[in-house]
């Protein structure tokens, strides 16, 4: 029937745009989808054509199957891509589409159910005499029952789960409990089953992964396997192909193993199935993915394949055009999720207006980005901003190669990771590839405190001089003439007080010359002049030295300053802020007050304590669900719940009153 004239999308945000690049290559009109809130975003502008979705939660837009499956039918749609996330895995999204003869481009539905419930995809995959890990199954008071006779520490998981959401750990039978109700209510709440199962947990295993695809025809294929290792609470950080570290032979078995899983199922489009390796080089079935996974770009760069080409393809009929024994696989490739998160507060999610956006730019390096320059990361998603791919000809040019990229990556306005990632690609371990999936829990320490000393040792004068620069500037562009003109100064001396993330401190300007001036804070002192600033790139000499830095400023006197590969972010404490203020526990003034807000929007999961209830500091309160993770708020103090303003499943925004404490010894 050949390709496709046009497709609706079911996804937002980069990878909308990344099937959209794929859609105009193949002369594809492409069909957008969005909410009011959307609607200026770069995947809406870069598509063919849009239409909004009414509604503000979730279940009323992207996981809207019947309004979605509307909208592709009015816009004369002959297909859907899922992308991943929403309702990629959601086998009656698929069977919806088939009913309405869409065509779905991925696994049909049943399909989806069998690979979706880890229980009956771990029977399939056992049969087809692959390796899958001991596991044990029943309703929890069955499991409970047995709890005596179970060889710990083991996985608590959720049949119908995945990407680590309804997954825990459990060391020892006491705990038991405890897991298989958090488990339940997460499976309820995530996948709508509230079937959980044990498994034997595997001790620092390797996770690997192997691409496959398979057409209509029963040709099913594999495109080489992936390293995703690295993962913080089960969701990965850094993934990487080929898996250099295990031995050739093990990754040619799980190779094959794969192909047999998909070639057993008969299975049609992309999808992933992931292995765990342990120690000894033994392997076991863990899950597939019936759908492209975030980490396809490492594929795509190392075997020059366009997975989601070959999706479209394969979806409209077309047999495969590529041969295992066509399919080579050239040198390393390795990617770093970018996120709006802030990895000293323990990776909360930093949603908010990207000010400065600038990508790192060669031949060897891919960014995957649902921005090009200044744009919101929206507290109702996932907090990606996008994902930073590099090529090389072997494992060593990539760290090399990443380390430079990360450090040309220029995201101004929001807290994100890329010092935490820098941090954790260089450490000892991960270059030598001495890794599993417990390394970053194991290494956390070091790697935050790496983080920490990297800019700590950077003297932070420098910086701040290029802020306070910035901001007196009146003009776009300067020109070294007389500095104190350019920049507005109309004051022998300025006094400014400027927090930092070290603290507060005032600093003292003062006039000096026509080419330059000086900065004292306390008994330091440094001489600057200026000697070009256009936009945000500003050249100074700072006390005879040229430095170079990108500087870039907010509303409310704030700042921020890309200075020798790290982030610095200042606010002028004699600027009225722009915004509110919000700390853990509420506004600044009232941080101790007793009152707990939510810290970012969310829903409430669970309601620990109720009204009058004693409490010490620490003690958890209640539990928000937000961006795919629990957040729990704990007491500040020791102290007495005086009101409980939540409720059980109430969505809730950001700042809103949660509960009220009062300190012991204080009448209620």
């Amino acid at each position: 029937m050949g390709l496709f004239k046009k497709i609706l999308i079911a996804n937002r945000g980069e990878i909308a745009i990344r099937i959209q690049k794929t859609a105009r290559r193949l002369g594809i009109h492409t069909v957008a989808i969005c909410t009011p809130e959307d609607a200026d975003d770069m995947y809406v502008r870069m598509a063919d054509e849009s239409w909004q979705l009414k509604g503000k939660s979730l279940a009323d837009t992207y996981l809207n199957i019947t309004r979605i499956i509307d909208l592709a039918i009015r816009s004369g749609a002959e297909a859907v891509h899922p992308g991943y996330g929403f309702l990629s895995e959601n086998p009656e999204f698929a069977d919806a589409c088939e009913k309405h003869h869409m065509v779905f481009i991925g696994p049909p539905g049943e399909m989806i159910r069998l690979m979706g419930n880890k229980i009956t995809s771990g029977k399939f995959v056992e049969s087809l005499g692959v390796p899958v890990p001991e596991t044990i199954t029943g309703n929890k008071s069955e499991i409970l029952s047995r709890r005596h006779s179970i060889d710990f520490p083991v996985l608590v998981k959720a049949a119908g789960g995945g990407g680590g959401k309804g997954m825990r750990i459990v060391e020892s039978a006491e705990h038991l409990e405890t897991a298989l109700l958090s488990t339940a209510r997460e499976a309820k709440a995530y996948f709508d089953n509230e079937e959980i199962y044990l498994e034997k947990y595997i001790e620092k295993p390797r996770h690997i992964e192997v691409q496959i695809l398979g057409d209509h025809y029963g040709n099913v294929i594999h495109l080489f396997e992936r390293e995703c290792s690295v993962q913080r609470r089960y969701q990965k950080i850094i993934e990487e192909t080929p898996a250099v570290k295990v031995p050739e032979k093990i990754r040619e078995r799980i190779r094959h193993d794969a192909v047999t899983i998909a070639g057993g199922m008969q299975y049609r489009n992309a999808g992933t199935i992931e292995f765990l390796v342990d120690g000894n080089w033994d392997y076991y079935f863990l899950e597939m993915n019936t759908r492209l996974q975030v980490e396809h770009p490492v594929t795509e760069m190392t075997t020059g394949i366009d997975l989601v080409e070959q999706q479209i393809r394969i979806a409209s009929g077309e047999k495969l055009g590529i041969s295992q024994e066509n399919i080579r696989q050239t040198g390393h490739a390795m990617e770093c999720r970018l996120y709006a998160e802030d990895p000293a507060r323990d990776f909360l999610p930093s949603p908010g207006r990207i000010t400065l956006y600038r990508e790192p730019v060669s031949e060897k390096i891919r960014m995957d980005s649902g921005i090009s320059g200044p744009g919101n990361i929206s507290p109702r998603f996932d907090p990606l901003i996008g994902k930073l791919v590099v090529r090389g000809v072997d494992r060593k040019e990539v760290l090399e190669q990443m380390s430079s990229a990360l450090s040309s990556c220029i995201i101004h306005g929001v807290t994100h990771n890329i010092p935490f990632l820098q941090s954790l690609i260089r450490h000892p371990l991960f270059k030598s590839n001495d890794i599993s999936t417990h390394f970053y829990e194991e290494n956390k320490k070091e790697i935050l405190e790496n983080m920490k000393h990297e800019q700590e040792k950077l003297d932070p004068l420098l910086p701040l001089s290029f802020f306070l620069v910035h901001q007196l500037n009146t003009s776009r562009q300067i020109r070294p003439v007389n500095v104190w003109q350019e920049i507005g100064f109309w004051r022998l001396m300025m006094e400014i007080p400027v927090k930092s993330q070290s603290g507060e401190m005032i600093v003292s300007i003062l006039g000096n010359d026509n080419q330059g001036f000086k900065l004292e804070m306390g008994a330091r002192e440094l001489t600057a002049g200026i000697i070009s600033a256009v936009d945000n790139d500003m050249t100074l000499e700072i006390n005879g030295k040229t430095l170079r830095a990108v500087v870039s400023s907010g509303n409310g006197g704030k700042g921020w300053v890309s200075f020798e590969g790290q982030l610095f972010e200042f606010s002028r404490l004699d600027v009225l802020p722009g915004e509110y203020i919000f700390t853990e526990t509420g506004s600044g003034e009232n941080s101790h007050s007793g009152k707990i807000f939510s810290p970012m929007p969310g829903k409430i999961v669970d309601i620990r304590i109720s009204r009058n209830a004693t409490v010490s500091k620490g003690d958890i309160l209640l539990v928000v669900e937000a961006m795919k993770m629990e957040n729990s708020l704990v007491a500040p103090f020791d102290g007495q719940v005086s009101a409980v303003h939540a409720r059980m499943g109430q969505l809730i925004g950001n700042r809103e009153l949660l509960m009220e404490l009062v300190p012991s010894g204080k009448e209620n």
